[in-house]
């Protein structure tokens, strides 16, 4: 992976000069059928499980993989740990948002305008006890069908801290397990049980 930089420099007179630079960003590995990447970056580890796959089957993997990360490019410390899931909803646009989100996107109920044809949700929380930091988005994205769409409910958390590594392994996975309790929690708080009926 690269990172390309463009410059343009305008000038009163004259032509105007650009330069531009290629910088080594990391590499990006892809498991079988491409549903498990890796991505090994100067500055960071991440790992994503694609669908389909059951909810935590994918962290002994990603937990490998971070040990091979830390033999190769030997980092001192992690900064950040983080979870994110993107969970993809179909939803009838003839139905109610209220009944898919707790809390749905609406309109001003004086606003001329009262059909509403998409939207961006976006909140961030804390939490004092556990110290994890959680991004909470909501958004309408393609149009699957005439009267079908696809709602995205997309929930990051993240605890911020210094991790010495190796030494401090366990207390990152004993936050990754905090992470996703919160997440989870996050998660079935955002829905009704209407729509939570859909993941059991």
């Amino acid at each position: 992976m690269w990172i390309v930089e463009g410059r343009v420099e305008l000038r009163p007179e004259g032509d105007p000069e650009s330069t531009s630079r290629y910088h080594f960003h990391g590499t990006r590995f892809a498991g079988q059928h491409g549903l498990r990447i890796a991505q090994f970056r100067t500055y960071g580890f991440t790992f994503s499980g694609l669908a389909p796959h059951t909810e935590w089957d994918v962290f002994p993997e990603a937990m490998r993989l971070w040990a091979s990360y830390v033999d190769v490019a030997k980092p001192a410390y992690a900064s950040r740990v983080a979870l994110r899931y993107i969970n993809a909803i179909d939803f009838h646009t003839q139905g109610d948002l209220a009944r898919l989100f707790t809390v749905p996107p609406q309109l001003p109920a004086d606003a001329p305008a009262q059909k509403l044809f998409g939207f961006l949700v976006r909140t961030t929380s804390y939490d004092e006890q556990t110290k994890v930091f959680v991004h909470s988005t909501q958004a309408s994205e393609r149009v699957t069908s005439d009267e079908s769409r696809t709602i995205v409910l997309d929930i990051d958390v993240y605890r911020e801290a210094d991790y010495k590594i190796p030494s401090d392994l366990t207390s990152m996975q004993t936050s990754f397990q905090c992470l996703r309790e919160i997440k989870n929690a996050t998660f079935f708080a955002s829905i009704t049980e209407e729509t939570a009926r859909r993941y059991e």
